[in-house]
């Protein structure tokens, strides 16, 4: 797949100088590029700051173009000069305090500037690098395009033009013996003219080396014999090297169109090959560097979560005890913290479920009047609490029902409807659903702050948020859209966003009506369980097997479970879990899944659920959201959580077992 991108971009690059040569001189890297990237970096600046203010940032966005453009145009040296007056630009200008040089300034900008400076250079050489393939190319092309006119034109000139040419010819037979060779080929082959011509063209020293190439010549032979045209990439033997051509053979045609005989020629593509392993080498760095983004974004949620889950256990083991009104009062705001921390991780880890692709939709038919009723008692409370009003609109006279996946309409609407209250200051939100035609529109209107035309396009962006240049976390990361665009997808749905500044906005979307459901119970209005509720009698007396290396997490984890009077036997890695006698005696299994030990969490469920007569109940639970360990999880037989885990579900989950 790289290798077709690279050839495309090449090519793309040959046609674009061919047709328009004075976009790319032939000398490059005077003093008048240099202006030239100067000129174009001032623009860009300009472009910059008329599209939008100094803290939106977006800087890189235009600089990164004029770094092209003058790269193209100028040569490496042009593109260098760009790359320079951008970090320059960017450090100066765009980073708080603005317009002015510190060492704070320096050190909040110099990631971004590293960034930007590698792809620059990166970008400037490799243009730089195509120039001088392209005027290689563009010789032999000439060359090689003249010898073959000529070949038509007249015979009598033929053998000065095979001579003078620096591509490698051969003039064949029909039966692919030697009848005319130019001097360039004759000098690679080792020998005189008497001794090439009236030899079968794959006996020569070229391919001697190898037998599958000497068995692809003879193939290419008899496929052009019958009038096809071969060309191919193919490695020979010249002077003891392995040198790489651009091998074409075709059929010489005589005033009756029938074969005569057959031209062969070909190219050194050395360079073009150097050219192209620089170019992959290039490109292999980019993903390597994506790639170790991804990973210090899971290790640093692996990270994150592992403290939480720790706070919120012994938030949990704190709400089982008896405190003062001011101690209730602070314990209330702490757990509100920590829940809106939680969701912080909770939307991340909704996007990595998304990115893995292990979200497959449920269809079923779905009660609209049902999924309402639990929108209203839902969002009511919140809305009550920013004195918004919330009101729902759906048919009296006739039940609607969709055929959908509940979760994934739930995710979407909950996170339409969130994002209304959220940028409503005053006024109401409403919920809406019509039928039209064979499907239901939803809608969620609100009066708050609009969205202005030139970002309606970026909205569903990951972490794109409009007023929020300090990213304040209590208006969330930004994510909301972009994984309601996205379950919409999954359900073969759209997204669509209507909106006035200053005025509000309308989210709205299609989904196709179950027009032979009858009324049944739906799930979306069950009672959910409150985060905290549980029967405490479910723990007393019962033993519970925690295997988990984080000592601050187990300490918790230990604690809330003997305060709800439960039992617990504690492991810090699962070999050690798994000689213990009360495997077998064990009511309930806690495991982390990545352990100190060679066994992770789930594999020690599996080797204790071989040592015991009963079925094993147990939960995994995890601090990992990358997308690779969620496709690995969806296979687990036992449920798996990621951490901080609700005291709640995690009940919910083992008593369901």
């Amino acid at each position: 797949m790289l290798e077709k991108f690279s050839a495309h971009v090449l090519r793309s690059y040959l046609i674009l100088t061919a047709r328009f040569p004075f976009l790319v001189p032939e000398k490059r890297g005077g003093i008048h590029h240099l202006l030239l990237a100067i000129i174009l970096m001032v623009v860009a600046l300009w472009v910059r700051m008329a599209i939008a203010p100094i803290a939106a940032g977006l800087q890189y966005l235009t600089f990164f173009p004029a770094v092209a453009l003058a790269a193209i145009v100028g040569g490496y040296r042009a593109g260098l000069l760009a790359v320079l007056i951008g970090i320059v630009f960017a450090t100066f200008i765009f980073t708080p305090p603005y317009y002015s040089i510190s060492l704070e300034v320096l050190q909040a900008s110099l990631w971004s500037n590293v960034v930007f400076l590698m792809d620059g250079i990166i970008v400037s050489f490799s243009i730089e690098a195509m120039h001088r393939y392209r005027q290689k190319y563009a010789f032999e092309l000439k060359q090689s395009t003249e010898a073959h006119n000529a070949l038509i034109d007249s015979t009598k000139n033929l053998k000065k033009i095979l001579d003078h040419l620096f591509a490698y010819v051969v003039l064949l037979d029909t039966n692919g013996v030697i009848q005319k060779i130019n001097k360039a080929a004759l000098d690679r082959t080792g020998g005189s003219l008497d001794d090439a011509v009236g030899v079968p063209f794959q006996d020569t020293s070229w391919w001697s080396h190898d037998e599958l190439v000497r068995v692809q010549l003879i193939s290419a032979i008899e496929a052009a014999k019958r009038g096809r045209a071969q060309r191919f990439d193919v490695t020979v033997k010249m002077d003891d090297d392995l040198v790489p051509l651009d091998f074409q053979i075709a059929a010489v045609l005589d005033d009756n169109g029938e074969v005569a005989g057959l031209l062969s020629t070909a190219v050194d593509i050395t360079e073009r090959k150097s050219t192209e392993a620089a170019l992959m080498k290039a490109i292999s760095r980019l993903k390597e560097k994506e790639l170790s983004s991804s990973r210090f974004l899971a290790a640093a949620g692996h990270d994150l979560r592992q403290p939480l889950a720790a706070a919120t256990l012994y938030i949990d083991t704190l709400k089982l005890t008896e405190t003062t009104p001011k101690q209730s009062e602070i314990l209330k705001g702490l757990d509100q913290s920590m829940s809106t921390f939680k969701g912080l991780l909770d939307t991340l880890l909704d996007v990595s479920r998304l990115d893995a692709g292990i979200v497959k939709p449920e269809y079923r038919s779905i009660d609209v009047s049902d999924l309402m009723i639990w929108l209203e008692q839902t969002f009511a409370p919140v809305a009550a609490k920013k004195s918004l009003g919330l009101r729902l609109y759906v048919p009296l006279k006739e039940t609607l029902f969709v055929h959908s996946d509940i979760g994934l309409l739930k995710s979407v609407l909950m996170n339409l409807v969130s994002n209304a209250i959220k940028y409503t200051s005053k006024g109401a939100i409403l919920i809406s659903a019509r039928q039209r035609s064979d499907y239901a529109l939803f809608q969620v209107w609100d009066t708050g702050i609009g969205i202005p035309p030139e970002h309606l396009e970026h909205i569903y962006n990951e972490f794109y948020q409009i007023n929020n240049p300090q990213r304040d976390r209590s208006v969330g990361l930004g994510l909301g859209l972009s994984i309601a665009k996205r379950a919409l997808t999954l359900l073969s749905a759209e997204l669509n966003c209507r909106s006035r500044s200053m005025h509000g906005s309308v989210f709205e979307f299609r989904l196709p009506l179950d027009l032979a459901a009858h009324a049944l119970s739906n799930p979306a209005t069950q009672a959910v369980l409150p985060h905290g509720s549980f029967d405490l009698a479910f723990a007393r007396g019962k033993l519970f097997i925690v295997v988990e290396d984080d000592q601050l997490v187990s300490q918790a984890l230990v604690s809330w479970l003997e305060a709800i009077e439960g039992r617990v036997e504690y492991f810090p890695n699962a070999e050690e879990a798994l000689t213990h006698a009360n495997i077998e005696h064990a009511d309930y299994f806690i495991a982390d899944y990545m352990l100190s030990g060679t066994l992770n969490g789930i594999q020690f469920l599996n080797l204790a659920s071989k040592k015991r007569s009963r079925p094993l109940k147990g939960v995994v639970v995890s601090g990992d959201t990358s997308s690779a360990f969620i496709r690995h999880a969806a296979q687990c037989e036992w449920p798996v959580m990621h951490k901080p885990v609700n005291t709640s579900e995690l009940i919910s989950k083992l008593s369901a077992q």
